[in-house]
């Protein structure tokens, strides 16, 4: 039976390609971008089937729960969420910023839309009794450290989604998976998975792999109670 997606950060490199994996598994897809309409118009047309999407800008808390509620109302409820929105502080008109104003962006994106986001979706999915799944991107670099300014604001971004991830699962009663290799299995829980993938950026040639690695996460149930 098809899931319903959430794919946030849809227009990216690593967002678009997995959008374009649930897809190709008959799954049905709310995409969330920012500001480029020319790239999601293009994905949409290339993907199979027909999908959502809309356009939020998450460093706005009102944003964040806009794209929740438009999502979950639209879609009838939302079985997998994959976290792919960040800033990109190593490109204009990011990397012109200061580094105290590249740490706002990371934080207000990055961070706190990662930790509200997922609060809003896990919450709905447990009060609707869905089995679902939840996957917000991390970076395998956190622990051993890497130097530089970016990777100093990008490792404290990702460390705090790292921690986050695992406290959410806890909080639920979950168990999270912060592997360092793309394609762990999740530990499974008996309602929702919580996972932190950290390995997605450690590298490009990893990142084809990734994509497929989520798609083939299954939740407990395709039944969303209205």
């Amino acid at each position: 039976m098809a899931r319903n997606i959430l794919i946030t950060g849809a227009t990216g490199g690593i967002g678009s390609a997995v959008a374009r994996r649930f897809a190709e598994n008959g799954d049905s897809l709310f995409l969330h971008g920012f500001s480029n309409r020319r790239i999601m118009e293009t994905l949409l047309a290339d993907l199979p089937g027909k999908h959502a999407h809309g356009f939020f800008d998450l460093s706005r808390p009102d944003h964040q729960d806009a794209l929740c509620e438009t999502a979950w109302t639209h879609s009838g409820g939302i079985h997998v969420l994959v976290q792919c929105a960040g800033v990109d502080i190593l490109t204009e008109p990011a990397k012109s910023l200061s580094y105290e104003e590249k740490l706002a962006a990371l934080l207000a994106v990055d961070v706190t839309a990662t930790i509200r986001v997922a609060r809003d979706i896990s919450r709905r999915m447990t009060e609707n009794g869905v089995n679902g799944v939840i996957i917000n991107i991390g970076w395998d670099a956190v622990e051993r450290g890497i130097g530089g300014d970016s990777a100093e604001l990008f490792a404290a971004a990702k460390g705090a989604v790292t921690a986050f991830s695992k406290s959410l699962a806890q909080s639920v009663s979950l168990t999270a998976n912060s592997g360092t290799a793309a394609g762990n299995e999740a530990k499974r829980s008996d309602r929702i998975e919580v996972e932190n993938d950290s390995a997605v950026l450690s590298g490009h040639s990893r990142c084809a792999s990734f994509p497929a690695a989520v798609s083939q996460l299954k939740t407990h149930s395709a039944e969303v109670k209205s």
